[in-house]
């Protein structure tokens, strides 16, 4: 038989195949994936090859016959947009509950593959190369050397800020960050077999860092405080576990002095802070398919001896063991997925940021004079380049700082830049 007519009269065995199913009451068992409504639909399409075409998409692919709804063949934009809505409201009760690593390590082990492929693998020299050294953020909870936590997105960058006081004709320039510079690292030191749930150590880093600090004013010609801090840090990570996926523990040394070098205080912290993905601890997450959030809480001991407090209010030859927590609340709330706005709108955030600390130190029977500090930081901002590298923000800060034993309430607008 000539090919022409071969395939003449396929297409019209399958058109009248299809006109036989587009007419009946379908199901899934009789015609594939094809539904009533796409068979009702397809049915009121005039019979040629498309209509063919169309019908083959719906009676083989899941996908087309239940979201096609115009049938022509194609996903539009509010077809997909109703994809992923019902894709969120299908993992509601998994999005309600946190879901564990361990899910997914016995997934990874019964498909044959090493689970600690994925939690973490040796470096290649690609990878040796590629490996980021140097991190300029706010605060040392924020560099993240040894983990994928604390996220990019999440953490604060160094600001540079300003307040103008129109009553006195007074400028206040602020300054704030840490620059750490990573010596070595290793993320894979604990791979090898481990039973599901069993926490173990899977890296570990170590780096000399510079933490400073510093407030002047138009109206005086030096600091009005300030704080420069020289020491290293070791990091450490611990994966898997009864309750958290990921936690991170850092320990520095330091020696803080200031701009002029006349504070001598030598001193030492701890902080430990824990990452639960199915909870957007240390992740981000959505909130009722509305906004992005994600939140993190890091609890620290810190003890310092004090020689000569410099320009800070600390008291002379003292001794502070500072022991709190640092949570923070940062919310993206027009996400990309749901909002079709500009780039700028999509970076915006809202960050909320609390701390509290208690003076536990009682040196020769005589309490170091301020037993708490406490802080509440309030933050909106947006991001200026696409990488979110830099970015504008208005910040609310009001408490005092433990590390300086100074009091602020101002609002202030930043320039902050993160690696």
């Amino acid at each position: 038989m000539n090919p022409l007519a071969k395939m003449s009269s396929y297409r019209a065995c399958l058109c009248a195949f299809a006109s036989l199913v587009l007419l009946t009451d379908t199901s899934h068992s009789s015609t594939g994936f094809l539904t009533k409504k796409g068979a009702e639909c397809l049915n009121r399409r005039v019979r040629s090859e498309e209509t063919i075409r169309i019908f083959e998409l719906h009676y083989s692919n899941q996908i087309f016959a239940k979201y096609d709804e115009n049938c022509n063949g194609k996903l539009d934009k509010s077809e997909i947009s109703k994809i992923e809505r019902d894709a969120y409201s299908e993992t509601e009760d998994l999005r309600k509950r946190p879901p564990r690593l361990d899910h997914i390590r016995l997934t990874f082990e019964e498909t044959g593959i090493p689970f600690e492929r994925f939690a973490s693998k040796p470096a290649s020299k690609e990878d040796e190369k590629r490996k980021q050294r140097f991190f300029l953020r706010r605060d040392r909870i924020d560099i993240g050397l040894a983990s994928s936590i604390p996220s990019f997105s999440g953490v604060s960058g160094a600001s540079i800020s300003t307040t103008r006081d129109y009553t006195k004709s007074e400028t206040v320039w602020n300054v704030q960050g840490v620059a750490s510079y990573l010596l070595w690292k290793n993320t894979a030191a604990g791979a090898g077999e481990h039973a599901a749930g069993e926490p173990y150590i899977s890296g570990y880093a170590l780096a000399p860092f510079v933490e400073f600090s510093g407030r002047t004013s138009s109206l005086q010609s030096k600091p009005v405080e300030d704080r420069l801090l020289f020491g290293g840090l070791g990091q450490f990570e611990i994966f898997s576990g009864p309750l958290f996926d990921k936690q991170l523990i850092t320990l520095s040394g330091y020696h803080q002095t200031d701009f002029l070098g006349q504070a001598d205080i030598n001193g030492g912290n701890i902080t430990w802070e824990p990452a639960a993905l199915g909870w957007g601890l240390g992740s981000i997450k959505p909130f009722m398919r509305i906004v992005d959030y994600t939140w993190r809480f890091a609890a620290s001991g810190d003890f310092r001896a004090v020689g000569n407090p410099g320009r800070t209010n600390l008291q002379a030859n003292s001794e502070y063991i500072w022991l709190g927590a640092q949570p923070m609340l940062k919310i993206w709330p027009f996400p990309k997925r749901i909002w079709q706005l500009p780039d700028l709108f999509h970076s915006a955030y809202v960050k909320l940021s609390p701390s509290y600390f208690h003076n536990a130190a009682n040196v020769s029977g005589k309490a170091s004079p301020e037993k708490d500090a406490w802080s509440f930081s309030g933050t909106l901002g947006f991001n200026i380049d696409p990488k979110g590298h830099a970015s504008v923000e208005v910040e609310y800060k009001t408490g005092m700082d433990y590390m300086t034993g100074v009091k602020s309430d101002q609002l202030q607008s930043n320039l902050t830049l993160k690696y």
